[in-house]
């Protein structure tokens, strides 16, 4: 019979100002030709990341990436709707500017 050995490990990182504290997991496992290596090792993450405290959910994490994204997306949009109004509107006041600061300027056309 023929085993195969898979391994994952993961450090968690808290950087306090007067300290650099880790901690480390690392657990192996030997596995039948029959297990699933994909399952196995999905099995060893969470158990890793359980011990060490941390989530590894990587679908939610992607998920969460898109999302993100998309509001990223959304806010740069905003940001340039609201840049175009400025320039319009300081436009505008530089034409009310340049109108009661013209020396010929009258308030009352007739």
């Amino acid at each position: 019979m023929k085993t195969t050995k898979i391994g994952y490990g993961r450090a968690s990182v808290h950087d306090f100002e007067s300290s650099d504290y880790r901690e480390y997991c690392y657990i192996e496992a030997d596995l039948e030709p029959w297990e699933d290596t994909e399952e196995s090792l999905s099995l060893l993450r969470q158990r890793v990341c359980a011990k060490v405290g941390i989530r590894d959910d990587v679908a939610a994490l992607e998920l969460r990436q898109r999302s993100l994204r998309e509001e990223i997306r959304q806010q740069e949009e905003a940001v340039e709707k609201l840049r175009q109004k400025w320039e319009s509107l300081k436009s505008f006041n530089k034409k009310i500017e340049e109108i009661t600061l013209n020396p010929d300027f009258d308030p009352i056309p007739f």
